[in-house]
Formats: structure tokens, C-alpha cells, sequence
């Protein structure tokens, strides 16, 4: 559903340029009526006026509180010098879009096996940076590569709930 609420101002501008096309007519404004009207029944159809209530869906942990708390806190203390290794889609995407302009960010799969790593070594070598990896607590799978690969790393301890996020990074 998120998918089609980010095209729908998309969907509005090109039916208004298609309308714009066609001669002032009364065809014209029953078009606008009818899209008006359909809009406003979908409205009122899809949110709490409807009755519809999808508010009482569980949060995912990828959907977690804490994840802007953690972007908070990775921003301030490991941005200029390390690079962010997501190794789930939790924070991926957040620290791609919020985070700041000289940050570096990966996604990695290790499961895929030793080739991933190296690549990440690799990357670590040019930049002259550091490694910090977010991981999600229940779906790591192959953590134990990255832990003999990275022997020095350390878990960030935070001073609030994490929730679901476990932090690893180089010292």
C-alpha cells in the first residue's frame, strides 16, 4: 500500500496534464467532478472515518522507535569515520536517506560468504575507514564470519532500548 500512496501524487499530475489537453468543455469539468468525488470517496473509505482501523497492527521490529534513536546516535558519534555496514534492511534505508552527507553506507548479505567480506575489506582499505555493523537480533545468520573476519570488534552499549538493533564496531 505504501507503494501506491508515494505514486499517487504522480497519478494526480499526469490525469491533470491528460485534462489539460482536452478542450474547455463541460466534459472538462465533469471529468474534475468525478475525479474529485472518487478521491474524497477513497478518502473517507480508507482512513478511522470509514471505519477502518488498522492502527492496532503490532509494530515489526523494522518499524521499531528505536531506529531514530539509534540514527541519532550514529550520526553523532561514528559518521566521519566509519562506514555503516547494514547487514539487515532495518536501518538501511534510514541511515541512506536521514543520515549525514559524509557518511558511507553498505548493505551486505554474509551468508552469501567470503567474497562479501572481502569486498567490505576492500572498501574499508580505500576509504581509510572503520566498520560499524547494524544487525537485527533474530534474523543474523552468518554473524560468525564477520566476527572472525573483524576480531576486534565491540558492541555499542546504548543507554536506551535498542529494541531489536545490535550494533558491532571497530574500535
Amino acid at each position: 500500500m505504501h507503494r501506491v500512496v508515494l505514486a499517487y501524487p504522480f497519478i494526480i499530475l499526469s490525469l491533470f496534464y491528460i485534462l489539460s489537453k482536452l478542450p474547455n468543455s463541460k466534459l472538462l469539468s465533469i471529468l474534475i467532478a468525478i475525479f474529485i468525488w472518487v478521491n474524497l470517496t477513497l478518502f473517507f473509505s480508507l482512513t478511522k472515518f470509514g471505519g477502518i482501523n488498522d492502527y492496532c497492527e503490532k509494530c515489526k521490529y523494522y518499524e521499531h522507535k528505536s531506529k531514530l534513536a539509534l540514527n541519532n546516535l550514529l550520526n553523532k558519534r561514528f559518521r566521519d569515520k566509519y562506514i555503516f555496514v547494514n547487514i539487515d534492511w532495518g536501518l538501511y534505508y534510514l541511515k541512506s536517506l536521514y543520515g549525514a552527507r559524509n557518511q558511507c553506507v553498505l548493505f551486505i548479505s554474509p551468508s552469501d560468504g567470503p567474497d562479501e567480506v572481502m569486498a567490505l575489506k576492500e572498501a574499508l582499505n580505500k576509504t581509510k575507514r572503520k566498520a560499524v555493523f547494524i544487525i537485527v537480533k533474530d534474523t543474523i545468520e552468518n554473524f560468525s564470519l564477520i566476527q572472525s573476519n573483524f576480531p576486534d570488534i565491540i558492541e555499542l552499549q546504548t543507554d536506551f532500548n535498542s529494541g531489536p538493533y545490535r550494533i558491532w564496531y571497530e574500535p
